[in-house]
């Protein structure tokens, strides 16, 4: 049976083959269990009949005073080649040098300053590597104290170098500001940080103009391209999402209308915004005069135009109220509201563009538009009547001619209430009556004589006329270079020690390259915080190849 001959007198202890070759495991041999030290495998422990134990113990011990013999020769074998390379460096660094060292193991180049040479020469010393003499540096760390202008200048290596990208947090934009006091509009020249929002940019520009005047007026900051308004910034807009590429950036003083408007809802029978609740069409936003419907049971109001709309998308007669989702028959649910309901007054923005039409252009004797000078900004009730709508325009225009008033779109080219494929240029506004106005509308000035473009460029504020033209030139690796070795202020909240005074004190600290390396490692910071968020910069550095 396997079990008979079996003997539980000794230990036999397997160690693990650890050096990675393929030879058998070590035995060690114990006799009681008791023997076995402290941190052994014990699963690889295996019993077997018993052996000469004193033979065993001297084998092990003279294996392991081998072993101690061994490692002590090589620990002084190290310690002596240390030291050898030590007075090495003394004999060739020191006062009795020729100069050269072209038989040394260690090479670097003398900068003439024996506090930056000893530093060096003692870091090559304790780090010999291929790494450290290709891609390492020194620098050189300059610290004056306010206060007693002590000087401590340190040196210390590095691997890389860290440089940030000077000035691409501010942003330069040329602003010009449009106003009815003003005969020309001018140009300001405005520096913020790219990352701050449009309300910055409107209290640098009230700090450039006279505040006095212009404190309680409201200013609307656009984009202008072609000689109309593109877009209207809104005041929580960042300032790096301006498109001022090929658009210009317009400032607009916005005449107050609140007493034409309270005094137009007065005369007419109107009740203001804050009198009355919404009325407009619930799907489209159209308060249109005409032609409304009132959901019975539901403050839901729709235009017959969205009616039809709804039911032809429900492929029925009836359609879903967009209010309380009830299905609903326009024939027997929804009720027409009188003609004479009671319209909101509201305030809308209303751009004001400037335009040249004539005749006999092209092949077909199409009528030719064409829009120059600087476009307004008018803020104007939705409801208005005809006469004040032009006593409005009227004094905003700069020009003597005559001219007729349209209701046109963004682009001032096409009619902003006729169907595309009518080629209507835009819709004459009564002199009489009422008008009403929309957000998609835009009133075109248009002329049909030639008129003086005396003012049409405008006037810029003192000592910024050359700046204007001058665009930001991309970033250079060497302009980050420099702005590393700007000096920083170690103000109260970063203090640094200082040995003279023997206490915290403010001073001055300017970090240099002293010794670079033979290639250079860089590293550039394009992540910085602002407004206590990271953000990451992504302009472009330019590099020399070689």
């Amino acid at each position: 049976r396997r079990t008979e001959g079996r003997s539980v007198n000794t230990f036999h202890l397997y160690e693990n083959n650890v050096h990675g070759k393929r030879g058998k495991s070590t035995l060690t041999k114990f006799a009681t269990g008791a023997n076995l030290k402290e941190g052994l495998d014990l699963k690889r422990v295996k019993l077997n009949s018993p052996t000469d134990e004193p033979e065993e113990k001297n084998k092990r011990m003279e294996s392991e005073r081998q072993q101690k013999l061994s490692d002590d020769k090589n620990k002084r074998m190290e310690s002596e080649r240390k030291e050898s390379i030590k007075n090495e460096l003394r004999n060739e660094c020191g006062p009795s040098s020729s100069g050269t060292n072209n038989a040394s193991e260690i090479r670097y180049e003398n900068t003439g300053e024996p506090d930056a040479d000893l530093h060096w020469q003692k870091h090559l010393s304790e780090n010999r590597s291929i790494i450290v003499d290709t891609f390492q540096g020194q620098f050189k760390s300059t610290v004056v104290c306010s206060n007693c202008k002590f000087v401590s200048i340190t040196y210390e290596p590095f691997m890389y170098l860290s440089v940030p990208l000077p000035n691409t947090m501010k942003k330069k934009f040329a602003v010009t500001f449009v106003s009815e006091s003003l005969k020309e509009p001018i140009q300001y020249l405005l520096e913020v940080n790219k990352y701050d929002n449009v309300g910055t940019l409107k209290k640098q520009l009230l700090q450039k103009i006279d505040s006095s005047q212009h404190n309680n007026d409201v200013i609307l900051i656009g984009e202008v391209l072609d000689h109309h308004i593109a877009k209207l910034l809104d005041d929580n807009c960042i300032i790096r999402n301006i498109n001022d590429t090929d658009r210009t950036i317009y400032a607009f003083k916005i005449i107050s209308t609140a007493d034409a408007a309270d005094s137009a809802t007065k005369s007419e029978g109107i009740k203001g915004e804050d009198n009355l609740t919404d009325t407009r069409c619930t799907i489209c936003l159209e308060d249109k005069h005409s032609n409304m419907n009132q959901h019975v049971g539901c403050t839901c109001i729709l235009c017959e135009t969205c009616i039809t709309a709804a039911c032809q998308h429900s492929r029925g007669t009836c359609f879903e109220c967009p209010l309380c989702r009830r299905d609903v028959n326009p024939e027997t649910e929804m009720v027409p509201i009188v003609n004479g309901r009671q319209f909101t007054v509201r305030s809308v923005n209303m751009p004001v563009v400037f335009r040249m039409d004539s005749t006999n252009v092209g092949n077909n004797n199409e009528k030719g538009v064409k829009l120059f000078g600087h476009p307004r900004l008018l803020r104007l009730p939705n409801r208005i009547s005809a006469e004040n709508l032009h006593q409005a325009v009227k004094e905003v225009v700069p020009y003597d001619k005559s001219y007729k008033l349209l209701t046109v779109d963004g682009q001032g080219s096409h009619c902003s209430r006729c169907m595309f494929n009518m080629h209507c240029r835009g819709c004459d506004i009564p002199t009489e009556g009422q008008v009403s106005l929309y957000s998609s509308d835009t009133l075109a000035v248009a002329f049909s004589a030639p008129v003086e473009l005396a003012n049409n460029s405008p006037t810029t504020d003192n000592a910024v006329s050359h700046s204007l033209k001058v665009r930001q030139n991309a970033i250079s690796l060497y302009d980050c270079i420099r702005a590393f070795s700007q000096s920083e202020l170690l103000d109260e909240s970063n203090p640094w020690y200082c040995p003279k005074c023997l206490e915290h004190r403010c001073a001055t600290k300017t970090l240099t390259v002293w010794r670079y390396p033979d290639y250079l490692i860089v590293y550039l910071k394009r992540f910085v915080f602002h407004n206590r968020i990271i953000t990451k910069l992504d302009e472009k550095v330019d590099f020399p190849l070689s």
